[in-house]
Formats: structure tokens, sequence, C-alpha cells
């Protein structure tokens, strides 16, 4: 479907006096990701892997948990993980438009975090120190032993794509260690019980384990990304250069 004229006047005034939302609503974390993807896609070199035949991306899929709800009075229970995108063999349950599932035949599934100005957060309300990349990863092998297939047959990994500084500065490593990561979904089964956790536990070794040994874990940056799109695409890579600058702009100014 053509987009209507409306919202392409939209997008296009979100910087003028006449602007009818703001300019974050585009210039985000979120469509760079989308762009950097799509630049991808079309066979341009500019991720820290290379998407394999038959994958796809998506932006902002659902993932699901380990630790969904299994009765009404499951207070340790939360809901999927939303992540900024994820890129392998996957289609989506049946009745949801973003609830991803890996395919039977899946041998690719990479889940990426975007960030401009933030960091990882932290926990969340039943669990805090349960924090993004943990639950991240710990979706990752959760999907892969819904699918049933051994780990070792999927090439998976969990970037975080942030600024180069922040990078530099070491804002995100320490919460992408392997034993940092097993730490805190460990601490996450232990605030159950009985039956529960010991079915989560059988979990944690017979996938989270084996996922975490093959897992590519890391940081990615921007200005990485756009040197190799500028590389490919001179004139591309020169609009998105212009959109990166412009995001980062932004994201400093909601910050001050």
């Amino acid at each position: 479907m053509k987009l209507p004229p409306p919202i392409v006047g939209m997008l296009e005034d979100v910087e003028t006096d006449s602007r009818v939302l703001p300019p974050t609503a585009l210039y985000n974390e979120g469509w760079m990701l989308r762009l950097v993807l799509h630049s991808a896609a079309r066979g341009i070199d500019c991720l820290p892997f290379q998407i394999a035949r038959g994958a796809r991306w998506f932006s902002e899929p659902s993932l699901y948990t380990a630790f969904a709800a299994t009765s009404r009075s499951d207070k340790q229970a939360e809901k999927h993980t939303r992540a900024d995108g994820a890129v392998g063999h996957f289609d989506f349950k049946p009745g949801t438009k973003t609830g991803l599932v890996l395919r039977s035949d899946a041998t690719q599934f990479v889940v990426l975090e975007a960030k401009i100005g933030s960091r990882l957060s932290a926990g969340t309300t039943n669990a805090t120190t349960f924090n993004q990349a943990a639950r991240n990863v710990a979706c990752i092998a959760y999907a892969i032993s819904q699918v049933g297939r051994s780990p070792e047959q999927i090439q998976c990994g969990f970037h975080v794509v942030a600024p180069g500084p922040a990078i530099a500065a070491g804002a995100y490593q320490g919460a992408l260690q392997r034993d940092s990561l097993l730490a805190a979904i460990d601490s996450r089964i232990q605030r159950y019980s009985g039956e529960r956790r010991a079915q989560l536990e059988q979990w944690r070794h017979a996938w989270v384990e084996p996922t975490l040994r093959g897992l590519q874990i890391g940081c990615w940056s921007w200005e990485e990304s756009l040197q190799r799109i500028e590389e490919a695409d001179a004139a591309l890579g020169t609009e998105l250069r212009e959109f990166y600058t412009r995001t980062l702009a932004l994201s400093r100014m909601a910050s001050s």
C-alpha cells in the first residue's frame, strides 16, 4: 500500500514550525536500526554477521519467555520481551502480528538491541536484577527450545548497536559477559520454588547453557555500519549519516 500523502507530509514536516509530532518520532534508534537492517538485506555488509540465505529481518518482534504465567496466581511471571530487531528464519505465531517463532529448519536467529542515548534497562517489576541483555538471551534460548533444534544447529547472537563513544566507555560490556548473563538468568529462576523451579533449572541446563556457549555476543557501533554503507553506496551512506547525526543531536537535547 502506498502511504497516503498526509503521512508523508507529517514526516517531512517534523523539523519545521508546522510539525504535528515531535522529531523524535522519526529520528530515533528504532528507525536507525531499520535503515541499517534494510541496507544489510540489500546485500551491504554492515552488520557484525551476514544475513543467512532465506533469512528475514523484522523490527520490534515479540519474544516469548520461559517465565510466562502458568496460572492466574503466578506472581513471578512476566510477559513477552519486545526486541528492537531480529534476523533469522522465523515466522509469527498464528493469531499474532509480532509473536516470533522459529521455523523447524531454522539455522540463524540473531536479536539486536538499538541504543542511542540510553543504557540497557536494569530489570523488570518482578525481577529487578533480570536486566535487558539477560531477558533477550533467555528468550533466544526459549525460542530455540520451543522448536526443538539443538543450539549447535543455529547461528544465534545478541548484539547491542550503539554509538561508538558509549561502547568505548564500557557502557554495555558489563551486562554482556557470559557469566553475568547466566547468573542473572539463574537468579530469575531461583525466585521460583518447587516443581516450577525444577522445570526451569532443567531448561537452563538443557537450553540456556548450550545456547550461551555458542552465542555471538557483543557491541557494534552505528559508525561502523555507516562507514560500510558509505563504502558500498556513497549516496545512501551520506543520507543515513545525516539521519544519524540528527538522531544523536535530538537525543542529547532530550537528555540535557
